[in-house]
């Protein structure tokens, strides 16, 4: 098979996001049939084929039913896919020193709540269509192996201010595992210090609520982030706590900012160096003189 390259996949994910996007499969019959013919016409091409089977699982599922014309199979497949969910069953949280060490088992539900299932196979791991796609003809002639895709899933914690002005992303180690019965899971585990900086910045004083984001087989899912067996006490001026919901969130306070090493932290952040250094002068001749 030709290797796809990576233009031609990235034109094809770029066709397709038209298609993923939520406000198709809602608008009118006419417009939404123009916008798959246009997404076809780039996917029929004959050196787009090898991007269109190099594609995520789920994006391929998509795909091909684009390249075969059936919409009616996109819309049921879209309808499927944006079902599914990814969901926090167990965690675990407590302090380690400063920082937070959090522990997910991540469950893939469909909408009607029937795990996404793999069968293991001639040491490949083969995915199981839900009971809603698997007699079309599409699904059935497309390669079921996800070893690969499977195993290039990540995982990242997502810290939101509750306000929705801010997201940090903070990496997670996942690792796949083969629940009862073939069911697709995950254990996740991430570890962080709320009073560090991070990817996008450092955490305010307020309220932080935690998420967990997966990319897995072409989707990104995210869960909120279950308090679990126990809510871990307070760390400094960091709080954590369950909310009515069962979550795990922060409570950030003010003083944080300028507690202990925390006005050199803000010097730093608001006075330029210049300053610093007459102040530093002017503190040093104080002192001498005492």
């Amino acid at each position: 098979m030709p290797v796809a390259a990576p233009d031609d996949i990235d034109a094809v994910r770029t066709a397709l996001a038209r298609i993923l996007d939520p406000t198709w499969a809602i608008g009118p019959n006419a417009r939404a049939r123009a916008v798959f013919s246009e997404v076809r016409r780039l996917a029929i091409e004959p050196r787009r084929a090898a991007a269109v089977s190099a594609l995520p699982l789920l994006l391929r599922v998509v795909a091909q039913a684009v390249v075969a014309d059936r919409i009616d199979l996109v819309r049921r497949y879209l309808k499927v896919w944006r079902g599914l969910r990814a969901v926090a069953t167990a965690s675990d949280a407590e302090w380690c020193g400063p920082r937070l060490c959090i522990a997910l088992t991540v469950r893939l539900l469909y909408a009607d709540g029937s795990p996404l299932m793999i069968r293991p196979t001639a040491g490949k791991i083969l995915w199981v269509p839900p009971p809603m796609i698997d007699r079309d003809a599409i699904a059935s002639r497309l390669d079921p192996n996800v070893s690969e895709g499977l195993m290039a899933s990540t995982a990242a914690l997502l810290v939101r201010r509750r306000d929705k002005v801010r997201e940090l992303h903070i990496p997670a180690s996942l690792r796949v595992r083969e629940g009862t019965g073939g069911e697709v899971s995950f254990d996740v585990s991430t570890d962080f210090d709320p009073t560090e900086a991070h990817e996008g910045g450092r955490l305010s004083a307020g309220r932080w609520d935690l998420y967990l984001e997966v990319a897995v087989l072409g989707w990104n899912l995210t869960a909120r982030v279950p308090s679990g067996r126990s809510v871990p006490s307070t760390m400094g001026a960091v709080q954590a706590y369950q909310t009515v919901y069962g979550n795990l969130s922060l409570v950030l306070e003010a003083t944080d900012e300028f507690g202990r090493g925390g006005a050199r932290r803000a010097l730093r952040r608001f006075v330029p160096s210049p300053v610093r250094q007459r102040l530093r002068r002017v503190v040093a001749r104080l002192r001498s003189a005492r």
